[in-house]
């Protein structure tokens, strides 16, 4: 197996350490502690793991059907970002670069931007800030302690669990499974999907306002609306029912 890492000075910026795996090969590359503060992923095809450790930062990788022409590569910038990137050359035809990614960042990881062609995400223990763009795969986001989620996926399951303050989620195609671990006391949940149905879990004792748009299906709420609710739930479907339910 052959690993390279190559050391590029940034310009004005200070140092970016670079860790390269050519072809077909699996890797593995450690971080320094410390030195990641936000996460940005660009995945042609395959599953991507992320969780939030107590430690240094790490990247592994697991070849599924990998071209040679494929380039895989993994960054740390001076600001602290980690950014992993598995591309397909723009040639016809398509190079098949299908990896498994497992990655590992400190707990005060306060970014996450995920981009996946094809391929399910899992993401656990994150914090921040979170925003993916899935083309055809499941996202399961566990125990997040998250400000803001922007998610957008064309075919696929959702599932969001632990606390956030805003979160809109767009789905192609799919089921959304939303729940938060303790009543809210601010922020909003938006949802839009095409077809599909949306399962939203609170607390018995929270408080919302919520409304419903869709060209075929319902809403059932368990939940006494409040008119000066501070946390809102609004949702729109082409066909699909919202079921909003008391944990």
């Amino acid at each position: 197996m052959r690993r390279t890492l190559t050391i590029y000075p940034a310009l004005a910026f200070g140092w970016v350490s670079v860790a390269t795996v050519a072809k077909a090969e699996d890797f593995a590359k450690t971080f320094a502690a410390g030195t990641v503060k936000s996460v940005l992923v660009e995945q042609e095809a395959g599953p991507v793991v992320i969780k939030a450790v107590d430690g240094p930062a790490t990247v592994n990788g697991k070849k599924q059907r990998y071209d040679a022409a494929c380039e895989l590569t993994a960054t740390v910038s001076a600001s602290g970002e980690l950014k992993v990137v598995n591309r397909a050359p723009d040639a016809a035809p398509r190079a098949r670069c299908e990896l498994s990614l497992t990655i590992e960042v400190p707990r005060g990881t306060q970014s996450y931007d995920l981009n996946v062609g094809a391929g399910d995400i899992r993401l656990e223990r994150a914090q921040g800030l979170l925003t993916y763009k899935v083309g055809t795969g499941d996202v399961h986001v566990a125990g997040a302690a998250l400000s803001r989620v922007e998610g957008k996926s064309g075919s696929g399951n959702v599932s969001l669990a632990g606390s956030w303050d805003e979160a809109d989620l767009k789905l192609g195609a799919g089921d959304a499974d939303v729940s938060l671990d303790k009543a809210p006391t601010k922020g909003h949940l938006n949802l839009h999907w095409g077809t599909g149905h949306a399962t939203v879990r609170l607390p018995k004792d929270a408080k919302l306002r919520s409304s419903f748009k869709a060209g075929l299906g319902s809403m059932t709420n368990e939940f006494s609306e409040a008119a000066d609710a501070p946390f809102k739930v609004s949702a729109a479907a082409g066909a699909g029912d919202l079921s909003i339910r008391k944990l």
